[in-house]
């Protein structure tokens, strides 16, 4: 049984209501969706700036106190060096040692705290840097290690760069 071309021309418009309202649905969901991504961006654009604060400051206080800490202990290993090299205390030479190995511990936490100090910078950066996310997840597992402050803190550090809606800031490509 075939339509009459009434019919035929209500089914038309029917079909063609129905791709409309599917088109409009569809349209509605992809500017939902992008609202939302822009909002995720921008909250999380805010925790990268935070993240980048918490690395700067932690970067120049453990930068200053290590390079403290090693200028102090290298003035001590070369006064003990010199008792040693005198004959006058044996066990010095042990001493000079051990506070040489603690010397070489607090150069390297000094170097620690400068990386963490730039990597606060680029996460700062008015566009932000793919080589600071990277090596900002790095520290932000380094840092797990440091109960409770440095744990705490590397547990937001991987949050922060990890999560969804960070890539994009980082990437130029994915960029809205």
């Amino acid at each position: 049984m075939g339509l009459t071309p009434e019919e035929k021309k209500k089914l038309d418009e029917y079909e063609s209501f129905l791709r409309e309202a599917q088109v409009s649905s569809n349209l509605r969901q992809a500017q939902t969706s992008c609202k939302e991504t822009n909002i995720e961006q921008e909250v999380m654009a805010r925790h990268v700036k935070i993240l980048g604060v918490i690395y700067i400051v932690l970067g120049l206080f453990s930068s200053a106190i290590a390079a403290i800490y090693a200028v102090t202990m290298g003035m001590a290993t070369r006064s003990i060096e010199t008792t040693a090299r005198s004959g006058a205390r044996p066990e010095s030479g042990v001493v000079a040692a051990l506070f040489g190995s603690f010397e070489t511990f607090f150069v390297l936490v000094a170097i620690y705290g400068a990386v963490e100090f730039a990597v606060g910078i680029g996460l700062l950066s008015r566009r932000s840097q793919m080589w600071a996310r990277s090596v900002g997840i790095v520290i932000a597992g380094i840092s797990l290690i440091g109960f409770p402050v440095g744990t705490a803190v590397g547990a937001y550090g991987l949050w922060v760069l990890l999560s969804r809606g960070t890539s994009s800031l980082f990437n130029p490509f994915e960029r809205t």
